[in-house]
């Protein structure tokens, strides 16, 4: 492929950051959506959450400065709101699928 080839689908390299930081994002939404975490024990769930989050961070490393960028315009700030929805619901929906739990976690400190 030719250097200029990505060009084709960006206008600028601001937007292939964007597009980078977005996609890490989505993974790490879709790591918190897996079905098989309500299947495991609390406690578990959240070792798998973790473990995960860190797993794709070293799998990413070296693009991990790219979740820093700076969101120039309205499409790319909902673009980065609609991934964070998604990993805020995927983390509210273990929250309630663990009620006991986080209650015991939350009344025991």
């Amino acid at each position: 492929m030719a250097v200029g080839t990505v060009y084709l689908y960006f206008r600028n390299k601001h937007e292939v950051y964007t597009a980078v930081a977005l996609d890490i994002e989505s993974t790490i939404a879709a790591v918190f959506q897996d079905p098989a975490l309500f299947h495991l024990p609390f406690e578990e769930t959240l070792d798998a959450m973790v473990d995960a989050i860190f797993r794709e961070s070293h799998t990413h490393r070296d693009l991990m400065a790219l979740l820093q960028i700076d969101l120039r315009s309205s499409e790319e700030v909902l673009q980065h709101k609609h991934t964070n929805e998604r990993v805020t619901q995927a983390i509210a929906a273990i929250v309630l699928a663990f009620p006991l739990e986080i209650h015991e976690i939350c009344c025991n400190v």
